[in-house]
């Protein structure tokens, strides 16, 4: 008699084999003789959670930020719009809210009133500063000070209603055009009646110089930033919009030369080898001179190499200088989601301006540049600039202060230096840590 003859497998085919037989069993059963059901959890069907046996089927649940049947489909974590009043920002597997005026909390749910308790210790009326955050006394005839602790008589009294500014804070070191600029903040604004508030920041012109190396160095530490940290406490990310001048007054060779260097620089950016893979760094390139050509937007490249190619790949235009058509295009067209632009906490949004001379309007230009930075950092690269309204025009075209945002040399023949001398000394700094 052999092996099978018994009849073994319960639920499936009995074959002989070597050792005796071998059962092949029927779908639901497992086991030697096919005599063991299969639960509907036994496979693991849940990607992202636990399984729980519900008669001959199953039903996962999904750890926190996944869905589906199978817990196998990502749900991005403002998909449940939990900031109550508030925009919300995702990183990574959680979010961040962004709350109005009036509101706090890790989801923007809890009423914020500066005011209580009173701040301004009985002296004065208090209410939410113009900014949007923190307070403002207006204090009682005799008090003055941020809580209005001041007394009469004391240092400083002002009549009632008059803007408080704090002291000067000092002069930053030598930077672009050999400046250097100062800042002040407001403490109390005015009210109706008041003085209104001084400005709030300074530049002066030195007599000091600051070449490549300097302004190396300063690019090095307000620009590249390789140890930078994002909201997220990791590596600095960053949307860069590259807008590069391609005008008459360049010429050819001098712009290739900006291509060649600029190319360069953008492969120096952290982290390394190559910041612009995956989802670190992402970068987008105008060229303008009378109109405005988009080479590419922060979707079309995928790595550093292809940035490189690309920015070398440029045509010299050599027309006008209309900064304010390349301003306005970057403003309405670029920073948009529909040309990648990451809207996440923990990315900056950053403009690089390339550009060797007064524009052709400079009115326009200093309008468009205005409306600029209210949605992005904006840096200059000026080369060559030596005229008063050209160094003029942009000082204001960058975001403030001008001392970490503006960045001059003499001459194109120095942009070779200047971004040798910015490799030397990225040469001797390890990069922040990034997340992945």
């Amino acid at each position: 008699m052999d092996a099978c003859s018994s009849h073994p497998c319960v639920h499936g085919m009995c074959s002989l084999s070597s050792s005796g037989y071998v059962c092949s069993c029927l779908s639901g059963f497992t086991g030697l003789n096919c005599d063991t059901p299969i639960g509907p959890c036994d496979s693991s069907p849940c990607r992202h959670g636990s399984c729980l046996s519900n008669g001959h089927d199953y039903v996962c649940q999904c750890q926190t930020g996944w869905t589906g049947k199978d817990c196998d489909v990502y749900m991005h974590p403002c998909y449940a719009n939990p900031c109550v009043h508030g925009l919300c920002f995702s990183s990574s597997s959680s979010y961040f809210c962004k709350c109005p005026a009036g509101f706090t909390g890790q989801n923007c749910d809890q009423p914020d009133n500066p005011c209580i308790p009173d701040p301004c210790n009985g002296h004065g009326n208090c209410a939410r500063s113009s900014g949007g955050s923190g307070y403002a006394c207006t204090c009682f005839y005799g008090y003055t000070g941020l809580t209005c602790a001041a007394g009469f008589g004391g240092p400083g009294i002002l009549s009632p209603g008059d803007c408080v500014v704090s002291p000067w804070g000092q002069w930053s070191a030598v930077a672009g055009f050999g400046s250097q600029d100062r800042q002040r903040v407001v403490v109390k604004q005015p009210s109706p009646g008041g003085k209104q508030c001084p400005p709030l920041s300074e530049s002066r012109h030195t007599n000091q110089s600051c070449g490549p190396n300097c302004q190396a160095t300063n690019l090095v530490s307000n620009f590249m930033t390789p140890t930078g940290l994002g909201s997220t406490g990791y590596g600095k990310l960053r949307d860069l919009l590259i807008i590069l001048d391609s005008s008459g007054s360049i010429g050819p060779s001098d712009f290739d030369n900006a291509k060649t260097q600029l190319s360069r620089l953008v492969g120096m950016f952290c982290p390394t080898p190559d910041p612009f893979a995956g989802d670190h760094q992402k970068a987008a390139l105008l060229v303008f001179d009378h109109g405005v050509d988009e080479i590419f937007d922060f979707d079309d490249m995928h790595d550093t190499n292809e940035v490189q190619a690309k920015i070398r790949s440029v045509f010299y235009h050599g027309g006008g200088t209309r900064t304010d058509f390349a301003l306005e295009y970057a403003r309405t067209h670029m920073l948009t989601a529909t040309k990648g632009m990451r809207f996440r906490a923990d990315v900056t949004q950053e403009i690089l301006l390339i550009t060797d001379g007064l524009s052709n309007v400079p009115a326009e230009t200093l309008k468009e540049a205005y409306q600029l930075q209210q949605y992005a950092k904006v840096y200059a690269l000026a080369i060559g600039v030596r005229t008063p309204d050209g160094q003029n025009e942009i000082t204001n075209c960058a975001s403030s202060p001008p001392s970490r945002h503006i960045f001059s040399i003499p001459g194109f023949d120095d942009l070779k230096t200047l971004v040798d001398e910015i490799q030397r000394q990225l040469q001797n700094t390890q990069c922040a840590r990034f997340q992945y």
